[in-house]
């Protein structure tokens, strides 16, 4: 573990965090709003956060350790079969979901040492990245970009 490491997993613990608290403050009616950006509902789009870093921490996991990930398949049919099934999703079941899988995945990334961080990969576009840019730039940015819309829907 490395001082790259910490910072990263800092930022990804704020960003869930501020998630956290959003959530917390929200009523039933904007907890079943739809979002301006995803088209989803509040609920399902916070769903979709959870499962979004629970499923690009097994990839980057799988990254870290040198290992190729297989092709995810199309996921926008499974985020829109997602965001359908999980519209009403309860709103503690979310908050219990970031407590666990936010705290496993952010102790995991703690964990990654500066020479998993360089490991670098082509992406289906054709861009290389390293594991650090897909930590900053999917797992922290998905999480902040999807709240952002959140906050922007609602007015807040």
């Amino acid at each position: 573990m490395g001082q790259r490491a910490e910072s990263l997993a800092d930022d990804f613990e704020q960003a869930i965090e501020e998630l956290r608290l959003l959530i917390e403050g929200l009523s039933d009616a904007q907890w079943a709003t739809r979002t301006e950006s995803e088209g989803w509902t509040v609920a399902a789009t916070a769903r979709h956060i959870v499962w979004g870093y629970d499923f690009l921490g097994g990839r980057l996991d799988q990254l870290a350790n040198g290992e190729r990930p297989g092709d995810p398949g199309d996921i926008h049919a499974l985020n829109a079969q997602n965001a359908e099934q999980f519209m009403h999703v309860p709103r503690d079941e979310i908050l219990a979901q970031l407590r666990t899988t936010g705290a496993e995945r952010n102790r995991r990334v703690r964990g990654y040492s500066d020479e998993q961080l360089e490991i670098s990969f082509t992406v289906p576009s054709g861009q290389t990245m390293t594991v650090a840019q897909l930590i900053a730039g999917a797992l922290v940015g998905h999480v902040r970009g999807h709240t952002g819309s959140i906050r922007q829907t609602l007015g807040l």
